[in-house]
């Protein structure tokens, strides 16, 4: 499932995070897709660690005032299982100033980054 110009469904929700619960819901467009997979980003600004200082990239802004990179999680829905809920789990980190879209799946450089959420869960009706 992808948007295309004919059906240009967003594939994304971006805004501040809550400081407490919260739910988003989303949808797929019929015909819903056999098995998908369910991306979400998570970052936290100013959140230094003995890896991610301040001056591990000088000069590049965007980091500066991002510290540890985004945090990225997964999880992989299959309606036709039965199960209703599929949780999120980190399967790596973005660029630590955003400038590519790669995912890095190196996960040990990252401590409270990895602390932001205590759980993510997909649910499906």
């Amino acid at each position: 499932y992808l948007p295309t110009q004919a059906d240009p469904v967003p594939d994304g929700i971006s805004g501040p995070t809550p400081n407490s619960h919260f739910l988003v819901r989303s949808g797929v467009p019929a015909p819903e897709p056999a098995v998908f997979r369910v991306l979400l980003e998570v970052n936290q600004s100013w959140d230094w660690n003995a890896y991610w200082t301040n001056n591990k990239f000088p000069g590049d802004t965007a980091y500066m005032s991002s510290s540890q990179p985004a945090v990225v999680y997964e999880a992989v829905v299959n309606p036709g299982s039965g199960q209703r809920e599929f949780p999120m789990h980190a399967i790596g980190h973005s660029h630590w100033s955003g400038k590519t879209g790669e995912l890095f799946r190196d996960l040990g450089t990252l401590t409270t980054a990895l602390e932001i959420a205590e759980k993510i869960t997909v649910r499906i009706p």
